[in-house]
């Protein structure tokens, strides 16, 4: 899957750099840059999954729940109040 996603995330930013413009073709231009942004979008979001598992099959034991997602960053002891 992780292959899937680089080549498509390569194919779609291949596709917005060898893109004609829009006096060449029209506005099928645009119809074309959207398609490949959201083909970068598909990609981007399907590597959020495989990224995510592949922190926590990795991270140390001790690192487990230590940080939990959604956290907020005022929780962290760099933002406490100096005493």
């Amino acid at each position: 899957m992780l292959a899937a996603t680089v080549i498509l995330m390569g194919v779609s930013t291949l596709m917005i750099g060898v893109l004609p413009t829009y006096a060449l073709i029209g506005a099928f231009a645009p119809v074309l840059l959207v398609i490949a942004r959201l083909l970068q979008d598909f990609s981007a979001g399907g590597e959020w999954s495989g990224s995510a598992a592949f922190v926590v099959e990795y991270a140390p034991p001790t690192a487990v729940g230590s940080t939990p997602v959604g956290s907020s960053s005022a929780s962290s002891p760099a933002c406490s109040p100096a005493r």
